[in-house]
């Protein structure tokens, strides 16, 4: 009798095991869906390795360790791009059964030195997640961001640490710093600013009384303009309201929450175009605008076309030199 109850016990175990096993697979699999995870399974661990240092050899900015001898997670390479773009999608693939995951964030040369986040949406049966360092959050800064992934499986735990350097252009790209002090006024508003002059961009040219430019910086225009309450979520109802013709903008970027954005514009004139990269400064309410394009042969039709073709791009030469100023003339 006994052991027709063990029989039973152990068969009834085989079988509740299989069908948790099942049930967490389907689980996984709708959560997967739903999310819009991708399943990355068929891709082999050994192609993510090859990736990531390939990577590395192109890149003295972008290092991953692990700091301890359990792996369980992979990270997928960093495009040296995306360096540039003040907001760095970080993905993986879990190697192993994950419950939760904690990042550390460290950078002793930023104004927010710290932070410590653990990924609530992650669900235990995902195999790959994403996190996404960004200037927005205050986890990238110019220098050495570390990031310290913490992965917990049972009562174990696997360290990897991710380190992105991000030199300051402004300590490599201008030579001599001084200031001069210059006056913009309106007839409702004035400022009195000490714009930087140096051999990278030279010194502002006044063109009228509220808007001026760089002797050294090419079809940029800085003008005194006062906005409120405008954010990457309200841009389009704020371009709607100001351009009447076709447009549309891409990467929009709250560089700091209400201090400044930035963002592209392309916009329709006549069958003429215009590419731009537009800065607003809501701390000395300036309105920055660096014209990057002006071509022919687009319309309403296409101009949708454009803008996807140009944001891959948006690697403008002239834009090292613009970036420099704005982050310089914002934090005076």
């Amino acid at each position: 009798m006994k052991k027709i109850l063990i029989i039973i016990t152990v068969s009834f175990l085989i079988f509740s095991c299989t069908w948790w096993n099942q049930k967490i697979e389907n689980a996984k699999k709708e959560m997967l869906w739903n999310t819009g995870v991708t399943n990355i399974d068929t891709i082999n661990a050994g192609d993510f390795k090859k990736n990531i240092k390939e990577e590395q050899k192109k890149s003295n900015n972008i290092k991953i360790e692990y700091l301890t001898k359990e792996k369980y997670i992979e990270l997928n390479a960093i495009n040296e791009k995306d360096l540039k773009t003040w907001e760095i999608e970080i993905t993986w693939k879990t190697l192993e059964y994950v419950d939760k995951i904690e990042v550390q964030f460290i950078n002793s040369e930023s104004d927010y030195p710290e932070d410590n986040y653990t990924l609530k949406k992650f669900k235990p049966w995902w195999d790959n997640f994403k996190y996404m360092a960004s200037s927005r959050f205050r986890v990238l800064d110019f220098w050495k961001n570390i990031y310290i992934f913490t992965s917990y499986s049972w009562d174990k735990k696997s360290k990897l640490k991710l380190t992105i350097y991000l030199e300051n252009p402004e300590n490599k790209n201008t030579k001599k710093q001084n200031y001069e002090k210059k006056l913009i006024w309106t007839e409702n508003d004035t400022v009195f600013l000490n714009l930087p002059v140096n051999d990278n961009f030279w010194k502002s040219i006044m063109l009228w009384e509220d808007v001026f430019t760089y002797s050294l910086i090419d079809n940029l225009e800085i003008k005194k303009k006062n906005i409120k309450d405008l954010n990457c979520e309200n841009l389009t109802k704020f371009l709607t309201k100001n351009i009447n013709t076709w447009f549309f903008w891409n990467t929009c970027r709250d560089i700091v929450k209400d201090k400044w954005i930035s963002f592209y514009l392309i916009e329709l004139k006549g069958d003429n175009y215009i590419y731009e990269k537009h800065y607003i400064d809501f701390v000395h309410g300036f309105y920055w605008i660096q014209s990057l394009e002006k071509w022919n042969g687009l319309s309403s039709e296409n101009i949708k076309e454009k803008n996807d073709e140009l944001k891959e791009k948006n690697d403008y030469k002239i834009l090292e030199k613009t970036d420099i100023l704005f982050k310089e003339i914002v934090n005076n």
